[in-house]
Order: structure tokens, then sequence, then C-alpha cells
């Protein structure tokens, strides 16, 4: 009897160490999990953030678009008015040598 009850306690003790391990790697786990979950609350947090920032710079560029609309307007006004500036200096410079041509004495 008592070697049986020798042979339960020794198995008892393996099984209390095994307990004892498997306990202290579950504790590892929950470190883990713990870590891992603080890790995505920031994640959480910046990504909050950037969808904030996003948001805002998207309304921003909603707002100037009409005003670069209206500017991109005007520059196409002043590209056909420098076009046609050039064209009437174009004429002027002819027109000069013309004179300059039929003025005595004027060598072009």
């Amino acid at each position: 009897m008592l070697a049986t009850v020798d042979k339960v306690n020794s198995s008892l003790d393996g099984t209390v160490a095994k307990t004892d391990q498997t306990l202290t790697l579950l504790s590892q786990v929950v470190d883990y999990n713990q870590s891992t979950l603080q890790l995505n609350n920031k994640m959480l947090s910046y990504s909050t953030t950037t969808g904030d920032n996003i948001k805002a710079v998207h309304q921003s560029l909603e707002e100037l678009a009409p005003y670069m609309n209206q500017l991109d307007s005007m520059l196409k006004d002043l590209s056909k008015t420098a076009a046609k500036d050039e064209q009437h200096l174009q004429g002027i410079l002819e027109s000069t040598k013309s004179l300059n041509n039929k003025t005595p004495g004027v060598t072009p």
C-alpha cells in the first residue's frame, strides 16, 4: 500500500511540475496578448487620426476646387490674350519693317 501511495505521490509531483510549467507558459501567453492588445489599440488610434486628417484634406481640396477652376479659366484667358498680343506685336513689327524699307536713309 505504501508503495502504491509513493507511486501516486511521485506521479502527482510530476503532474504538479507540468501544471506549474503550463501555468508559466499560459502567463506568458496572457502577457503577449496584453502587449498585442495595447499595440492594436495604438494602431486603432493612429488609424483614426489618419482617417480624420484625410477627411480634412479632402474637405480642403473640395473647398479649393472652385478657386482652382476659376484660376484655370483665368490662365486660359491669359494665354489667349498673350497669343493675340503676340500677333498684334508681330503686325507692328512687320509694319515697322515695311515703313523702314520705304523711308529713305533707314537701313533694316
